[in-house]
């Protein structure tokens, strides 16, 4: 408002309306696609880490071996949304 009122004698009323108008067309594409990945990204870690912990489930509890591989590859994943996703 206050630059409106310093630049009223230069610009009118309508420059500021248009520049509005094209910021806001600027921004949304932005807004509308970093959630949308974000939520995909999610979905698909999600998805992933369903699957790793039905194989745990399905291991025998004394093969420790396995239970060391599956829980690797978890902070694999957990490392690898943790740099795509949270931003």
């Amino acid at each position: 408002m206050a630059a409106k009122l310093g630049l009223k004698d230069i610009f009118h009323d309508v420059t500021f309306s248009v520049l509005s108008a094209v910021v806001a067309a600027g921004a949304a594409p932005g807004a509308w696609l970093k959630p949308r990945e974000k939520w995909k990204g999610f979905m698909t870690d999600c998805e992933n880490a369903e699957s790793l912990f039905m194989h745990l489930e399905n291991t025998d509890s004394s093969d420790s071996n396995r239970i060391d591989e599956l829980r690797h590859e978890f902070q694999v994943m957990l490392a690898g949304h943790r740099e795509k996703n949270v931003f």
